[in-house]
């Protein structure tokens, strides 16, 4: 559980740096592409921390 909730934490740091880089950031094509990929992956996440919650809580 707590790989999965670091795990979320990286994912959003990194790509928030990512997306705020300036070569990234005056691409709009490419600004959103990666923006929608770690929103995805970031849902993604928290699916899997909601499953092992109610999973394996008492």
């Amino acid at each position: 559980m707590i790989v999965l909730v670091t795990l979320m934490m990286t994912l959003f740091g990194g790509t928030t740096w990512l997306v705020l880089q300036r070569p990234l950031a005056s691409n709009p094509e490419l600004h959103d592409r990666l923006t929608s990929a770690a929103f995805l992956l970031s849902l993604a996440v928290v699916a899997a921390v909601l499953h092992a919650a109610l999973t394996t809580s008492p």
